[in-house]
């Protein structure tokens, strides 16, 4: 990370109440096997803080038909301190054929743009397993909660539950065990 101001105090003080305030992002999107928080889904949750904290950045493309890089500024809008990023990669590398050259491009920069405001700002997202195709770890259940579901004895009881709480909705462990329930109330 490259810092062009003298100081950082402001900065540092704005990124870190920024980061306090900035919740997990969700990863809601999917493609190529895994999930990943899109740019728009990251805009969305960051803005209002960004504005809050007097935050800025900018981004700006670099590089070649070959490779294609993004320089990602973050700007404290009261003091003009900032901090600078940069990350490239291969567009046929990461493309390859499956799209227009101009498609690649376009998609290599997009990724990047994501990764590297995410990173320059300390973004969490939620377990991230793009690139790897690992499946998360199933978030735990209470035995309660497993018990209930099994004990229910109608659809209808069973989908009442799973719209009680919307945690549910987010939960693939209790997603599993309800349609498991539900094809075993079907089939009764």
């Amino acid at each position: 990370m490259e810092n062009k101001s003298e100081s950082i105090k402001n900065i540092a003080l704005a990124l870190m109440k920024f980061q306090c305030s900035c919740p997990t992002i969700l990863k809601e999107s999917k493609a190529y096997g895994y999930k990943y928080a899109d740019l728009p889904s990251i805009m969305e949750i960051i803005k209002p803080l960004m504005l809050e904290n007097n935050l800025a950045f900018t981004q700006l493309i670099e590089g070649n038909a070959e490779t294609v890089g993004v320089r990602t500024y973050l700007i404290h809008t009261e003091s003009g301190e900032f901090f600078s990023s940069f990350v490239s990669a291969s567009v046929e590398k990461n493309c390859g054929k499956m799209m227009s050259s101009v498609q690649a491009e376009g998609s290599v920069i997009t990724y990047l743009r994501r990764y590297s405001l995410s990173a320059i700002l300390g973004i969490v997202t939620d377990i991230d397993t793009d690139g790897n195709n690992q499946q998360p770890p199933k978030p735990t259940v209470s035995k309660e909660i497993i018990d209930t579901i099994a004990g229910i004895t109608t659809v209808h009881e069973l989908e009442t539950f799973y719209k009680s709480d919307a945690s549910f909705k987010t939960n693939q462990t209790i997603i599993d065990l309800v349609i498991k329930r539900k094809k075993e109330l079907s089939n009764v």
